[in-house]
């Protein structure tokens, strides 16, 4: 059975970063990287979820890890690593070197990126 990586990165244009910023991250950084570890990556949007609150929620719960992109201290991935955290379920924590990180994530692994690379 293939194996799946829910991607959650931050749901709009954040102040700060060029348009576009999270499409070029989630396309040029973290596909290939999910398809080199064997992993399939999906996010919202993709035309095999379903991307109600509750099948959000779901495919969390679901998949078999969630990286959460914390870059600009995205509400939507904090609640994803935080339901993932709760669940005992594996998730992986990025963000760009920019953001500081909030409340306890320091303790917890995070993966720096240079928001600044524009390697398309």
């Amino acid at each position: 059975m293939e194996k799946k990586c829910f991607i959650i990165l931050p749901g709009s244009e954040p102040e700060g970063y060029a348009k576009g910023h999270f499409g070029r991250v989630y396309q040029y950084i973290l596909v290939p990287a999910c398809r080199l570890a064997g992993v399939t990556p999906i996010q919202v949007g993709d035309p095999t979820m379903d991307d109600t609150p509750l099948g959000i929620v779901q495919t969390m719960i679901e998949s078999d890890i969630v990286l959460c992109d914390l870059s600009s201290n995205d509400p939507h991935a904090l609640y994803g690593f935080a339901i993932r955290h709760a669940l005992n379920l594996p998730v992986t924590l990025i963000k760009d070197i920019k953001t500081n990180a909030t409340a306890n994530i320091p303790e917890f692994d995070l993966v720096e990126y240079d928001e600044s690379l524009r390697i398309d």
